[in-house]
């Protein structure tokens, strides 16, 4: 509803279980502007292994577990070249890094990345924070904390927390703005 009617949001859930409810919810309030993709997002176009914990907000790409279908974001989300993203949100328990490795064109035309940061779970597939900050300073963005304080590459997450990578406003003007969506 915050992007009006000519506004669109894309939502991505890997999980088919949890992709149902993603569509129920949909439907339960009426929004004809959301389109639902059951899809898992990464670097690459494959198939991988995702974790089918109860926890819904636990899961992710493991060895075992259910076979998911993944796809680069770049090919999930067509949009007319001249349409900016305002916002890119990513929580996907630490496999942050590769889904922005598949979204380097819509990079380049997104506002806002908003994504989860935990050193713990980036550990799991093997990379860091710095990673993370490099690949985004790389298409012009700059790293925020949730309290406008910048993130350079020697800073980690030890607890989970959110991130915020802003190009075009003053970092506290798109923490608010984040906020209040």
């Amino acid at each position: 509803k915050l992007v009006g009617e000519s506004g669109q949001v894309f939502s991505i859930e890997a999980h088919p279980k949890i992709y149902q409810y993603l569509v129920g919810n949909v439907r339960l309030n009426g929004v004809r502007n959301v389109t639902t993709i059951n899809v898992a997002c990464g670097r690459e176009s494959q198939v991988v292994r995702l974790t089918d914990y109860k926890s819904d907000d636990q899961n992710s790409v493991d060895a075992n577990g259910l076979s998911v279908k993944m796809q680069r974001l770049d090919a999930i989300v067509t949009l007319p070249r001249h349409r900016e993203i305002a916002m890119l949100k990513i929580d996907v328990e630490g496999y942050e890094k590769f889904v922005l490795e598949g979204a380097s064109g819509l990079l380049s035309r997104t506002a806002i990345v908003y994504f989860e940061s935990w050193t713990a779970h980036y550990g799991k597939f093997g990379y860091q924070l710095c990673d993370i900050v490099e690949q985004l300073s790389s298409h012009g963005f700059r790293i925020f904390r949730m309290n406008g304080q910048p993130v350079d590459k020697g800073y980690n997450s030890f607890h989970c927390e959110n991130l915020v990578a802003t190009r075009l406003m003053a970092p506290i003007e798109a923490i608010r703005k984040v906020q209040s969506a």
